[in-house]
């Protein structure tokens, strides 16, 4: 879809009313996109017909898929109000396929991974003066991931998805530090790290989940359908999600397909736990908080399941409108952006909606 000339696009700041003293939320999926925010004593049921578990809503003009993002007193969302009516332009890879990564902020740098068609590329910027630090050409089949930053024994990584291989960098100098190859088309969902691994997924036809033992040097890739190798950890069976990001939480991960089937998989050995279906279908990414993983579905559905090894759905809320933006969690409160609002969901709201 490409929306007409003269479309507006608008970066909203709302104000907040809250304390400074957890942690904020600033990307998608939070700290090192690994979605999960403990101790916030987020509700785990609210209506947003009645107000209950409700803190504040704002109406959000135009349309938009992207996460909100909290940062100090401030939420911040997008969207796209068209100056006129959207046009669908079929058979022109230039016009069919646009750039979907989100910038990446390491230290004094700004490290942004632009995939096209042709002329792809990994590149830093000074964030002060917006100078060149390092640039490297990207021979690699389009993606619309975002890298994922992580330290492990002191050593930082910029791990990013290709489709031909996913990588790991050194994000001071763009220096590749290890290859992992892993060749299919469309990947969507980011990398991240969680308890030593670094755990990818995404491309057609539900294929598996990967992880790799932090500290991979050069070439780890493995022949064929091998499970395991010197630093693959474990290959999930296939049935991985194709859009969504999996979420990594109390030794398990969680893995939604689109169509609404949620795989569970051991942490440490990658066997399937277990795998329901959800009832919905799903564009937005699970986040958890407290022993419960939040799952919006695109019908409007959000799901509360209790985490675990068993399917246990505590709550089923209807938001009112379509849900595609993964929610993001702050300060005692979980922000879930609909179709056409933003609602701020917490504990205080309950309190303030029996008033």
């Amino acid at each position: 879809m490409r929306v007409g000339h003269g479309s507006l696009a608008v970066v909203a700041a709302l104000s907040l009313t809250l304390g400074a003293s957890a942690q904020d939320w600033p990307s998608f999926r939070g700290p090192g996109a690994q979605g999960i925010a403990d101790g916030q004593n987020l509700p785990a049921d609210w209506d947003v017909k009645t107000g209950r578990g409700v803190r504040w809503t704002a109406v959000i003009p135009g349309v938009g898929h992207s996460s909100p993002i909290v940062w100090g007193d401030r939420v911040f969302v997008t969207t796209a109000v068209p100056a006129e009516a959207p046009t669908i332009v079929l058979g022109d890879p230039k016009s069919e396929w646009g750039h979907g990564s989100s910038p990446v902020i390491f230290e004094d740098l700004a490290i942004v991974q632009v995939d096209k068609h042709a002329d792809s590329f990994l590149a830093a910027f000074d964030l002060a003066s917006g100078k060149p630090a390092w640039r490297i050409a990207r021979d690699e089949r389009p993606v619309w991931a975002t890298p994922t930053l992580y330290s492990s024994s002191g050593r930082a990584e910029l791990v990013v998805v290709g489709g031909y291989h996913v990588r790991g960098y050194d994000p001071r100098s763009g220096k590749e530090l290890w290859s992992f190859k892993d060749e299919a088309e469309v990947k969507t969902p980011t990398p991240f790290a969680s308890d030593g691994l670094v755990i990818f997924a995404g491309g057609y036809r539900g294929r598996p989940l990967f992880a790799i033992r932090a500290g991979a040097s050069g070439d780890v890739s493995v022949p064929g359908d091998a499970k395991t190798g010197p630093f693959l950890a474990w290959r999930s069976e296939p049935g991985g999600p194709y859009t969504t990001t999996p979420l990594a939480y109390r030794d398990l991960v969680y893995a939604v397909r689109d169509e609404g089937v949620l795989g569970v998989h051991d942490l440490r050995t990658g066997i399937l736990v277990y795998r329901e279906r959800t009832g919905t279908t799903h564009s937005a990414s699970p986040v958890a908080s407290d022993g419960r993983v939040y799952l919006a579905g695109e019908d409007g559905q959000l799901l509360v399941l209790r985490a675990g090894r068993a399917f246990e759905v505590l709550a089923r809320i209807d938001m009112g409108e379509t849900v595609f933006a993964t929610p993001a969690i702050s300060r005692g409160t979980m922000y879930v952006r609909t179709r056409g609002h933003l609602y701020a969901i917490s504990a205080a709201g309950q309190a303030a909606a029996g008033r």
